[in-house]
């Protein structure tokens, strides 16, 4: 699974008073950022505002790694600075860093609606986010991907313990973290990750993780430890012979077989049919009934081909 760059750009009077008039609260950059982190690796991310007016702002956005491009205003003549400054380092970005894949644009604003096409036919992707009120239609269809920020209000709320620290300290807040990382994975991409992704996933979110605070040699033994609580299940990866992961399903994984981890994906397609039929792949009957079966087709193709050779005989 290729990792996207990501380059984040933020039309911060426009995003913070859109959730203000919203009555959403204060902006939270640790929510969108924690989401953007899940889409990629985030190379760049500025934001454009006269910062004298959102001084409050300031400590949460260095925290989060954003350059705060300075605009101060003059004499209140500052309508579009912040548009232009955005537009024209967007520009230069697309031109000059070819590796990045992706651009956010924070914003609801339809004047970005060029910048959103301009940089679609220069192949990058473009995910816009906002909020529903003050979002117009021409960007969000412009885009190829539209977040809406009550929507990761909505999601992140059931979140918020873990959001809180930089670092897991139990292994239980640890294995929230997975979950959630599996989650916002899957969202964009749906089917198993592989277990390299998932890492990086994580690390983004969370940069000082490390499994062996929690009694584990590697990352690989905390996700066999974590299978056993019911909440992923890990699947052998014929092409790298690795592992990938996806999340566990009741109605399906309730009885499988210890040697799941070494299942291949196309074979846990076909457990899957099965126990969506109601047929566990574990019973005397089922394994007597497939291997009559095999042993019919092997004998029918064997007697075929005998009879083939004596006709052309």
């Amino acid at each position: 699974m290729k990792e996207e760059n990501l380059c984040v750009l933020i039309d911060f009077e426009n995003i913070a008073a859109g959730t203000e008039k919203a009555k959403l609260g204060r902006f939270n950059i640790r929510m969108v950022m924690n989401r953007l982190k899940e889409k990629g690796r985030i190379l760049v991310t500025r934001a454009y505002g006269d910062w004298g007016r959102f001084a409050k702002f300031k400590q949460s956005l260095l925290e989060h790694g954003v350059s705060m491009m300075e605009l101060t205003s003059y004499r209140g003549q500052d309508k579009n600075r912040a548009d232009i400054a955005l537009v024209v380092d967007a520009m230069e970005l697309a031109y000059t860093r070819e590796y990045i894949t992706t651009f956010v644009l924070l914003s609801g604003d339809s004047d970005f609606t060029p910048l959103a096409m301009r940089l679609k036919e220069l192949n990058k992707r473009v995910i816009g986010l906002g909020t529903k009120g003050s979002t117009s239609r021409l960007l969000s269809e412009s885009c190829d991907e539209f977040i809406f920020y009550e929507n990761l209000l909505r999601d992140s709320k059931s979140n918020e313990s873990s959001q809180e620290e930089s670092q897991p300290k139990t292994k239980k807040e640890a294995v929230e973290i997975l979950v959630q990382t599996i989650e916002g994975v899957q969202k964009d991409k749906p089917g198993p990750v592989s277990v390299g992704f998932l890492k990086q996933s994580i690390m983004r979110k969370y940069p000082t993780f490390d499994e062996g605070e929690y009694g584990f040699s590697n990352f690989t033994a905390f996700l066999k430890a974590i299978q056993k609580t019911k909440k992923i299940v890990l699947l052998k990866d014929p092409r790298s012979q690795g592992f990938q992961i996806d999340m566990y399903q009741s109605e399906i994984d309730d009885i499988q077989l210890p040697e799941v981890p070494d299942m291949s994906i196309e074979a846990r397609s076909l457990w899957d049919k099965l126990i969506v039929l109601k047929l566990n792949p574990t019973s005397h009957m089922i394994r007597h009934t497939v291997v009559h079966e095999l042993v019919d087709h092997v004998v029918g193709v064997l007697v075929g081909h005998l009879w083939s050779g004596r006709l052309e005989d």
